[in-house]
């Protein structure tokens, strides 16, 4: 897609919940993770939009049973997406012990796949993760 069109995904896909405006968002993640690959920043994104359209995790929980509004153990969300067809650790995160993200890793090849996370990354609680989203 060209950038007119990856902007606006962007927008509405991976905006910033944060002090921060989607830009300087989305270069704070282009500098902390992007730069690292083979890809340009367009490529980046690009990809970034590619696996959100084909991993859609509200889905993959919920055909675990794990709702919005309701607490879970965070080893029941981690096996949820680790046996969907992602196959792969996610990285979690919360505060205050609600699910902020998931995150999914990739390994740095030029093709890029998807890898375990490491698990020492995981911020959220082993009993009672709020699923809020």
């Amino acid at each position: 897609m060209n950038t007119k069109e990856l902007v606006a995904k962007l927008n509405q896909d991976w905006r910033s919940y944060t002090v921060w405006t989607n830009n300087e968002f989305w270069s704070y993640e282009w500098s902390k993770h992007g730069s690292c690959s083979y890809m340009s920043e367009i490529d980046y994104f690009n990809l970034a939009v590619d696996i959100y359209e084909n991993n859609d995790i509200q889905q993959i929980l919920g055909a675990s049973n794990i709702l919005p509004g309701n607490t879970y153990e965070a080893n029941e969300i981690m096996i949820a997406i680790r046996t969907s067809p992602i196959g792969v650790e996610p990285e979690m995160k919360c505060i205050n012990g609600d699910l902020i993200e998931i995150h999914l890793c990739l390994n740095t090849n030029p093709i890029p796949e998807y890898i375990n996370c490491p698990s020492s990354r995981s911020t959220c609680p082993i009993n009672n993760v709020s699923f809020i989203i």
